[in-house]
This record gives structure tokens, C-alpha cells and sequence, in this order.
């Protein structure tokens, strides 16, 4: 996923994919002005079915700020789906503590986690995170 978030980034700024990393930095490039950082919040939402707020789009620095987003959103749709009682998930929550954890869960959760984002992780990694937050730095590495 994160070579694919490159490419869009490429083709929505027209930057040669080679100049990019998730460390390009607002202002880094000729094309990376605040205008075109303004226009990438707008294509990535549309993409990836995101919503920055306010705050959030302040804080934007880097392609690696917009990609934690990304991924931040899109696993708290595997949980969402994984443990349908959950409700709203916050990153701070618990991996464990979701009722209906069981190795079952765990294994969806690290399937779900290859097809969404061709990444795969043991299940030594997956023990090793204990919170939702945990788990997107491991997605990330």
C-alpha cells in the first residue's frame, strides 16, 4: 500500500514517484507548496475514504503524516468488522480487551492486515502490540 500511496501522490502533484518518500516534507519540493498539500488532503480523502479535520490538516508535514492516517482509518475498519460490539474505536484501545478477542480474531486481523495493506506480520508481532496505536507503527515499519 505504501508504493500505491506513493504513485497517487505522484500522479495528484506530477512529481516523478522517485522524489518521493513518506519523509517529503511540505515545501521539500518545488511542487509541494501549501496549495498543492491543500489539493492532496482533498484527493486523499476522495481515495481512501479518509476525513482530516481542521486540526489534523494543520499538522500536516510530511507524505508519512497523510499515510498514518490512511492507515490509522482503514484499521479501525478491520476492527470495526472483526468485532462488530465494539463501537467506536479509538486508537488507545486495548487489542485484547475487545470482546470476542481469540485467536481466530487475531488471524483474521493479521489477514485482513495483508490484503489491506501487503503487509505481512507474525503473530509474535501482532502479541507484541497492545494497542490499536501499536499495531499502525508495526503496520508502518
Amino acid at each position: 500500500m505504501k508504493n500505491d500511496f506513493l504513485a497517487f501522490v505522484s500522479s495528484v502533484a506530477l512529481v516523478e514517484i522517485s522524489k518521493l518518500s513518506l519523509e517529503t516534507k511540505r515545501g521539500s519540493l518545488r511542487e509541494f507548496d501549501s496549495v498543492m498539500f491543500l489539493r492532496l488532503i482533498l484527493e486523499t480523502e476522495a481515495k481512501y475514504n479518509v476525513k482530516f479535520s481542521l486540526e489534523e490538516s494543520a499538522r500536516l508535514e510530511t507524505l508519512g503524516d497523510f499515510y498514518r492516517k490512511i492507515v490509522e482509518e482503514k484499521l479501525k475498519e478491520i476492527i470495526a468488522r472483526t468485532f462488530p460490539e465494539a463501537g467506536s474505536v479509538q486508537l488507545s484501545a486495548k487489542i485484547r480487551d475487545f470482546d470476542g478477542w481469540s485467536s481466530l480474531a487475531a488471524f483474521s486481523i493479521l489477514i485482513s492486515i495483508e490484503r489491506e495493506f501487503d503487509k505481512t506480520l507474525s503473530v509474535q508481532e501482532l502479541l507484541k502490540c497492545d494497542t490499536l496505536s501499536d499495531l499502525v507503527s508495526a503496520i508502518e515499519r
